[in-house]
């Protein structure tokens, strides 16, 4: 019976091709839409963790609180001898004052740090080269791709120039190539003036050690890095309060964030969806209107209810189910031209396709339901009749 059912159903579906390709259009632009953007958001959530990886997994920051005093920059230098996990460690003193050259503002923010900040960021400079240690209090700068363009009207900066850093004078011995911004690092280094160490004492009458950058010995267990450095400096400072932020916190929460905007671009598209759904109930009502009479017919020769329901049923699925089907195909290959275009890796989310057929048959179900029930309880008299 069920064969028989679904073979009529074909029939009758491909006798009103006209009817059933409207239906099919709108299935088929719902579902495509789903899993187009489920795909699309996977696509961008892969590419942003690659590129965060790219940025190096091995970075952590470490900012110490409480006890009224920060690290000091022996006891910063401490953790890569102290803990076998951290490999190197560079203080950041972060010097409110203002820059300017010949008058004019730039825009900057002033950083003490030592040689580490640079190798464990991995940055060279396109010219001239980097602040350090050995430098002492003598005033030289090293600055960033973007300050080195200079004021607005001015010419950029060369190696050389003097620029006015708070009240002093300092010379610029190199300048930095542009950097890819890592979320972990608590500098842009594009817009940075960077200063020795010592140096920043002349600056400012405040320059606490606010961030540790650190380089790990590779990408660590979560709660690692945290217990490792709590443990090491508990034996000497037992007051500090530690904020550890390490690239496998970083990329959980992205990879959190970026599921949330799946699902709400998936909601976005089921809309679509329920759009087509409505028009797949709409096309099976005209469709029961329609053959009243054979249906009449059908409960004449002794057709059950249950079985005029499932004819009507059958025919919903099977629209919803082709839909799904094309609708799927249609929601790869957008993903596909969208990687393609942006130049970024293609991927199959691991749930597109399952998800997009229960979604399809959910649809048929729901939306065939109700014309189904409808046909079933048709007054076989008047159905013969072909009244309403």
């Amino acid at each position: 019976m069920l064969y028989q059912n679904i073979a009529e159903a074909i029939a009758n579906l491909i006798g009103s091709r006209q009817r059933t390709l409207l239906a099919l259009i709108g299935i088929v632009i719902g579902t495509g839409s789903v899993i187009a953007m489920i795909n699309i958001g996977t696509i961008v959530s892969e590419e942003a963790v690659r590129r965060f990886r790219s940025l190096g997994t091995d970075i952590a920051t470490l900012s110490s609180y409480g006890g009224g005093s920060s690290l000091g920059r022996e006891e910063v230098q401490s953790l890569a001898a102290g803990i076998g996990a951290i490999r190197m460690a560079a203080p950041i003193v972060n010097v409110g004052v203002d820059v300017t050259k010949d008058g004019e503002s730039l825009r900057a923010q002033v950083v003490g740090t030592t040689r580490q900040f640079f190798s464990i960021n991995r940055i060279q400079p396109a010219q001239g080269r980097i602040v350090d240690l050995l430098d002492g209090f003598h005033t030289f700068a090293t600055v960033g791709a973007e300050v080195a363009r200079g004021p607005r009207d001015g010419p950029p900066l060369t190696l050389g120039d003097r620029i006015r850093i708070g009240t002093h004078d300092f010379e610029i011995v190199g300048i930095l190539a542009p950097v890819d911004q890592n979320a972990l690092v608590p500098v842009n280094t594009d817009w940075t003036v960077f200063v020795p160490m010592d140096t920043t004492r002349r600056l400012s009458d405040r320059t606490d050690i606010g961030d540790i950058l650190i380089r790990t010995a590779g990408e660590l267990p979560a709660g690692a890095l945290e217990q490792a450095v709590a443990s090491y400096l508990s034996a000497f400072r037992p007051d500090i309060v530690l904020d550890v932020r390490t690239a496998r916190q970083l990329i959980d929460q992205m990879q959190t964030q970026m599921r949330l905007y799946t699902v709400l671009l998936g909601a976005i598209g089921s809309i679509a969806l329920i759009v087509g759904g409505v028009g797949v109930m709409n096309v099976m009502l005209v469709s029961v209107t329609e053959r009243r009479q054979e249906i009449g017919i059908r409960m004449a020769l002794g057709a059950r209810r249950r079985d005029i329901q499932s004819l009507f049923l059958i025919e919903s699925i099977l629209l919803s189910v082709t839909g799904g089907i094309l609708g799927g195909l249609l929601g790869i290959a957008a993903a596909w031209v969208f990687a393609d275009q942006t130049g970024w890796t293609f991927v199959v989310a691991p749930l597109a396709i399952p998800l997009g057929a229960g979604v399809s048959v959910t649809v048929g179900v729901f939306f065939g339901f109700y014309p189904a029930v409808m046909a079933s309880r048709l007054n076989v008299v008047e159905a013969l009749r072909g009244g309403t």
